[in-house]
């Protein structure tokens, strides 16, 4: 007769990876909240560094390393300042409707709420609140709406 090995094992060897790597990121997560922020520059550049060296050793084939490192260190802030230049207004922008409109939106919330209300009186009798909750449901409306 052979024995065959339990499952429990097999399973715990497939869920050990994850969790390891669960409680790893946990532990650099808990880790990096700790950091001061000039280290945390630090860390920043090193991994732009990092990402940006295989651009650098491919181009520095062709032409010589301090000019590709000038060059693609230019094009990154360029891109760089770019995207904050077309995100920052646009961010502003959209803020802006936002606040602006933010009444609509909160007349189109209570109006949802009604026309819900209404759906569940008229299913289930209209006792499903009581008197206090309805106080609190229109002093939160109001309090919205200022």
């Amino acid at each position: 007769m052979s024995e065959q090995q339990p499952a429990v094992h097999t399973t715990w060897r497939s869920l050990s990876r994850p969790l390891a790597l669960a409680a790893a990121l946990v532990a650099l997560f808990f880790v990096l909240r700790r950091i001061p922020m000039t280290i945390e520059v630090f860390i920043v550049a090193t991994l732009i560094a990092y990402g940006i060296n295989p651009l650098i050793r491919l181009l520095s084939r062709r032409l010589p390393r301090l000019l590709v490192i000038v060059l693609v260190y230019v094009m990154f802030f360029v891109l760089l300042l770019v995207g904050a230049i077309i995100v920052i207004p646009t961010a502003i922008e959209q803020l802006q409707n936002l606040f602006a409109n933010s009444g609509d939106y909160i007349t189109a919330a209570q109006s949802f709420i009604d026309r819900q209300e209404a759906w569940i009186n008229q299913k289930f009798g209209g006792h499903m609140l009581p008197t206090q909750l309805r106080g609190l449901e229109s002093t939160a409306v109001s309090k919205l709406s200022e």
